[in-house]
């Protein structure tokens, strides 16, 4: 989480903001970043190391809101300065968002590990207060950094 909340920066235009948006590569969610070189000029430019996945990448992009377009092998991405209240609304919720998905995470990891616990049943009970306490002290960090990037906005 701390990695994607290093990219939201209202009045500021980086390629960091679309590094971190996964595309489908042969059947897997991968990152911008892995399947391509981001580079910054008067816009955005992705340069898929396959130039046969530009379509797939612009499509990600548009799907998430961004102004692109393939250029020869490269994919471009026009992006606004961030200027308006309402930007710094979208990059608030794009905060909450992703604090949303990290405690979405948190939970199903705990659903896994509490369908392997085993023993006897105050053992189990035992074992899932921990694992509730370890659950719960991760969520309030996702909370907690989520709140000073917020304030940082």
């Amino acid at each position: 989480m701390s990695d994607d909340l290093l990219v939201i920066r209202p009045g500021v235009v980086s390629a960091g903001l679309i590094e971190t948006i996964k595309i489908d590569y042969h059947g897997s969610k991968v990152p911008i970043w892995g399947v391509a070189k981001v580079s910054q000029g008067k816009g955005i430019v992705v340069t898929p190391y396959d130039p046969s996945i530009c379509g797939v990448i612009q499509k990600t992009l548009e799907s998430g809101g961004h102004n692109c377009y393939i250029c020869k092998n490269v994919v471009m991405v026009n992006l606004p300065r961030f200027a308006t209240s309402a930007d710094k609304d979208r990059a608030v919720a794009q905060v909450h968002k992703l604090e949303e998905d990290t405690k979405i995470v948190l939970r199903n990891i705990r659903k896994k590990a509490r369908q392997q616990l085993s023993g006897s049943e105050d053992e189990v009970r035992k074992a899932d207060k921990e694992l509730q306490a370890l659950t719960d002290a991760y969520v309030s960090k996702a909370a907690t950094i989520a709140a000073n990037k917020v304030k940082t906005l």
